[in-house]
């Protein structure tokens, strides 16, 4: 192999992306010394940008060239691979630089005795497409600013300098999404307008107008914050028109009310009921459908007690306590009315049942005098259950007339004529009973 020669040789990084790893390859092991070959020295060595890399390797005298092959890998994906004689460093022999694959700009420079340096800058295309990168981030910067004339001049000066593949797909995304943020800046600033009309309308209480201007807004806006703004408006439009819809239902109810339609007041109230939201609103209208209740429960009650006791009677009485106990749940004030009520029905189940018995025994006294049979002690049974009923019936009736209602006066005084009368019609059946035992 005969003698060696030691050289410096320097790979300098200019570039604008790191070199992720050196590789050397095809030369001839007899041109180098065994230590300090080049595969041995610079394989898997990475180069940062602004970085310098510097190694020793031998060479042999005898070699006339020492040729050996380069591959420069790039952190950006690109790769230089060349080709050089490095014999020429000491005997000023041709260095027969060759490029086998070129991304950058590579000049090789002696820079003293057996010293030789590898200088990797950017290409003109390359420093082009960096000022385009450069561009292209000052104009997103501009477009989350909202400048988005700017942003789109920067775009615009960008797509003269943009030549690598991904800087033209990154420049192509943004403008993309230039011209949808600038769409939906549009559409949000219309959206903004209709709000704002919205509010004025919602202001004079024109609702339905301002539901359809806050509607067409949210079919517009794109931002989060604006459209949470115009829903908030949304609903409380919304809101207003439906206590404005309960309120004039409510105010129906009222004028119903005064010409004494209560039931159909009371149809108005449960529309009103159901659509308001508003809690003043809310307690108003249940008092004044506890009103229009009330006031055809005093109604219905009054023509019951014009009835006597027929099942119409009854069907009122039983609808009089049903008002008053919903306008009780409403707004309580009926307690009285109600009392009367329970004590009418109670009397009047005692009464009836009293009048059936009386008729019965009634029925066995007429039968005795028909047939000669005496059926004394039948009848007094039926007599005597008849009495206890109507006095049942009278205590009822006393408690309902303690609440001060007169209308109990004439059922009082029915229950002690008939009380009279059955006590009248027992004494003279005890007597017969006498009779029939001294017999």
């Amino acid at each position: 192999m005969g003698s060696t020669v030691s050289i410096i040789l320097r790979i300098r990084n200019l570039s604008n992306s790191d070199i992720s790893s050196l590789c050397v390859y095809d030369f001839d092991s007899f041109d180098f010394g065994t230590l300090l070959r080049p595969d041995k020295v610079f394989n898997g060595k990475s180069v940062p940008v602004k970085g310098c890399l510097e190694r020793t390797i031998e060479l042999s005298t005898i070699s006339s060239k020492c040729p050996f092959t380069t591959r420069i890998q790039y952190q950006n994906g690109l790769e230089d691979v060349f080709r050089l004689n490095y014999k020429h460093i000491f005997d000023d022999s041709d260095p027969n630089f060759n490029y086998l694959n070129k991304s950058h700009d590579i000049t090789c420079n002696k820079t003293g005795p057996r010293v030789v340096e590898l200088i990797i800058r950017n290409t003109e295309e390359q420093i082009e497409d960096q000022k385009a990168e450069k561009l292209i981030s000052d104009g997103c910067k501009l477009m989350k600013c909202g400048k988005y004339t700017e942003a789109s001049v920067k775009f615009l000066e960008a797509s003269q300098k943009a030549n690598q593949e991904t800087t033209i797909l990154s420049l192509r995304k943004s403008t993309e999404k230039l011209k949808t943020v600038k769409a939906n800046n549009d559409d949000d600033k219309r959206a903004k307008t209709l709000n704002n009309e919205g509010l004025q309308l919602l202001k004079t209480s024109h609702f339905d107008q301002a539901l359809r201007k806050f509607g067409e807004a949210l079919k517009l806006v794109k931002t989060p914050e604006t459209a949470t703004l115009i829903e908030d408006n949304f609903r409380i439009a919304r809101e207003a028109k439906v206590n404005q819809d309960a309120k004039k239902l409510n105010q129906e109810g009222l004028q119903l009310q005064e010409q004494n339609q209560n039931e159909t007041a009371v149809l108005k109230f449960d529309e009103a009921l159901r659509l308001a939201l508003d809690v003043t609103l809310l307690n108003s209208i249940k008092s004044n459908k506890a009103e229009a209740l009330k006031l055809e429960g005093e109604k219905t009650l009054q023509e019951a007690w014009r009835l006597d006791n027929s099942p119409e009677a009854v069907y009122k009485f039983a609808k009089a306590k049903y008002l008053l106990q919903e306008s009780e749940i409403l707004k309580p004030s009926n307690s009285d009315k109600l009392e009367i009520i329970e004590y009418k029905t109670l009397g009047d189940r005692f009464f009836n049942t009293a009048l059936q018995l009386e008729h019965e025994g009634a029925r066995l006294v007429d039968k005795s005098l028909k047939t000669g049979e005496l059926y004394c002690k039948s009848a007094k049974d039926k007599y005597d259950s008849a009495w206890k009923h109507y006095k049942k019936a009278k205590d009822a009736y006393l408690e309902g007339r303690q609440k001060g209602d007169e209308n109990f006066d004439r059922w009082l005084e029915l229950t002690e004529i008939a009380l009279s009368g059955i006590g009248e019609i027992l004494n003279e059946l005890e007597k017969t009973e006498l009779e029939m035992a001294l017999t």
